[in-house]
């Protein structure tokens, strides 16, 4: 099986604090992915837009990184998360790792 790279595209609403929203994504990786089955890593990145980001995340199989991103949709734990996103702006994409260089 193959490394999975999850790729989510996103903004946060309107209106809304960065710092403030940051440190909600910090709670959702500390508090969410970083226990779910398969989770390698996650990167952050910012978007053309200050309200835009791109968060990059290595899961061990593609059905994990599916797996966790279902129960996000339900945990209490995401809730916060969830609730600070424009819905309109989220697109996911998921890839197959296929080699690394450093």
């Amino acid at each position: 099986m193959k490394t999975c790279v999850e790729i989510a595209e996103f903004k946060m609403q309107e209106g809304r604090d960065i710092k403030e929203f940051l440190t909600i994504i910090d709670g959702l990786e500390k508090e969410f992915h970083s226990l779910q089955e398969g989770f390698m890593k996650t990167q952050l990145l910012q978007g053309k837009e200050k309200e835009s980001f791109i968060m990059i995340q290595h899961w061990e199989t593609k059905e994990l990184a599916m797996k966790a991103s279902k129960a996000m949709m339900k945990s209490e734990k995401t809730e916060a998360f969830r609730e600070s996103l424009d819905p309109t702006s989220v697109k996911l994409r998921y890839n197959e790792l296929i080699d690394t260089w450093q």
